[in-house]
């Protein structure tokens, strides 16, 4: 098989990191990659910086151009995605945000771990760990999945439906996964969790216990590492909620939330929905209607389906929801 390797990344006012970023895919130990670049109408220097590097590496960096806003980094990394797969068509594709940090290892570690997989004529999608940093790198957590109490073993189905685990810029998807993209899917929450989401219904999500990339945390993050692991961090979460009386703004934002997650699950089932086996199409049947069911019938539909959240504090905003 073709072991060529598209890394997409997509950019917005990125100049700040986006040199740092690049650098450390050209110092990779796995060579055979192309980067794909697509800038979302920056604002900022960022333009001149990729320019200055599609003329340094044009064997190893294209610049897509489109004439198309996106909007958003789901939006920009489907535009990418579209661009690049209906004109290129390689057999995996990586994700890389403009801002993180890449260990010298991580596409060698990823793609090896792809080539082991015995059927990769089904969607497959692998994703890793990270390290989690402050603005200069410097160490705040080895792991992004303890720092936020998530399980990256959580990888089927129902699992996905609720939360994602799956984070965009450690993931390779292969080509038989990039074919099932509605890249005219409404509601979307964001593209990583709609590939894992694809992945579990109808191929494998491998998760690989291992940081290959130092996730930088800063002001401008789009999602970033939020934690919610131990007694103490709990405690202080629920004492400042109490102090600034927003138990009832969370449970709004709760609401805010659970509403686009069952937007999302029912874009879903309408693409997808006569492709699914008769075991996830009952899950996602059942999913889609927690929101429209009385208080005990949710709590039965979610304790019977497993439509749990990671994380205790997250599992109580659930339930205080309800």
């Amino acid at each position: 098989m073709n072991d060529e390797v598209a890394i997409l990344m997509a950019t917005y006012n990125g100049e700040k990191y986006l040199e740092e970023q690049i650098e450390s895919i050209i110092d990779q130990t796995y060579k055979n990659w192309i980067l794909y670049i697509r800038d979302d109408n920056s604002k900022d220097n960022t333009q001149k910086i990729i320019d200055e590097y599609v003329k340094l590496y044009p064997n190893k960096i294209v610049q897509i151009k489109d004439n198309i806003t996106a909007g958003g980094a789901c939006e920009n990394f489907m535009c990418l995605l579209k661009n690049v797969h209906n004109n290129e068509k390689y057999k995996m594709y990586m994700f890389c945000d403009q801002d993180d940090y890449w260990l010298k290892d991580k596409v060698e570690i990823t793609v090896n771990r792809y080539l082991n997989i015995k059927n990769r004529e089904k969607p497959v999608l692998i994703h890793t760990d990270l390290y989690v940093t402050d603005s200069n790198l410097n160490l705040i957590s080895k792991s992004f999945i303890k720092y936020s109490g998530l399980n990256g073993k959580r990888k089927k189905f129902n699992n996905y439906l609720i939360e994602n685990n799956a984070t965009g810029c450690t993931m390779l998807i292969n080509d038989k996964l990039a074919d099932l993209v509605k890249f005219n899917i409404k509601n979307i929450m964001m593209h990583d969790w709609y590939f894992a989401l694809i992945a579990s219904a109808f191929g494998e999500v491998v998760f690989l216990n291992k940081s290959t990339i130092k996730y930088r945390q800063h002001s401008n993050n789009t999602v970033g590492a939020k934690t919610n692991r131990g007694i103490k961090n709990i405690y202080k979460i629920a004492k400042r909620a109490i102090q600034n009386n927003s138990i009832i703004k969370g449970i709004k934002g709760e609401k805010r939330y659970s509403d686009k997650l069952f937007k999302q699950a029912e874009s879903f089932r309408k693409y997808y929905y006569n492709m699914l086996n008769k075991d996830k199409k009952n899950i996602i049947d059942e999913f889609c209607s927690i929101n429209k069911s009385t208080k005990f019938t949710r709590i039965y539909k979610i304790v019977r389906y497993r439509f749990y959240k990671q994380g205790l504090i997250k599992l109580i905003g659930e339930f205080l929801f309800i």
